[in-house]
């Protein structure tokens, strides 16, 4: 099952009855109103593969009810209060194949996190704080397929040493 609630009026007492979904799967919830509050039920929801929070009022405290999910497989938390302390819960979730970070307050030490997570095929780090500097961390994810990081302070240096260390991937 999906559900798809963008820009709506949901709120975290809306998201206590999503916990009853038993065959919810996909669910987005970008650009509502939920807080740090909602995430201990969306963390409870069995099968969840994707789940969408661009845009939501949740910081690093909201992701920690996140840690070790074995189904998440894509999360999207793009335009949050995200910070690369954030990205140490996400890099516990076993299975996560994308994650969308556009315009998080990522730095190069975030790229720490990330590339510890060996089943990621793509990433979206676009409009965020990183730079040259942080991109051999990312060498190890060898199941990455894309890599977007336009509005960075990556230079044309380093993406092309970048794509160099990692021919396979799309940047």
């Amino acid at each position: 099952m999906k559900l798809y609630f963008l820009g709506k009026k949901i709120d975290d007492e809306d998201v206590a009855k999503l916990a009853e979904l038993k065959e919810l799967h996909e669910l987005c919830l970008a650009f509502t109103e939920i807080s740090n509050s909602s995430m201990e039920i969306i963390a409870k929801i069995p099968g969840l593969l994707d789940l969408d929070l661009a845009g939501v009022r949740i910081d690093n405290e909201g992701l920690k009810p996140l840690a070790n999910h074995s189904t998440l497989k894509r999360i999207v938390i793009n335009e949050t209060a995200i910070t690369n302390a954030g990205l140490e819960t996400v890099a516990t979730i076993p299975n996560l194949e994308c994650l969308e970070l556009y315009r998080c307050f990522i730095t190069d030490d975030g790229l720490r996190h990330i590339g510890k997570m060996k089943n990621l095929e793509k990433i979206s780090l676009d409009s965020t704080r990183i730079t040259d500097k942080g991109l051999p961390y990312l060498y190890p994810l060898t199941k990455l397929k894309r890599l977007q990081i336009w509005d960075t302070g990556v230079s044309d240096e380093g993406r092309k040493t970048l794509q160099s260390k990692m021919p396979a991937v799309s940047i």
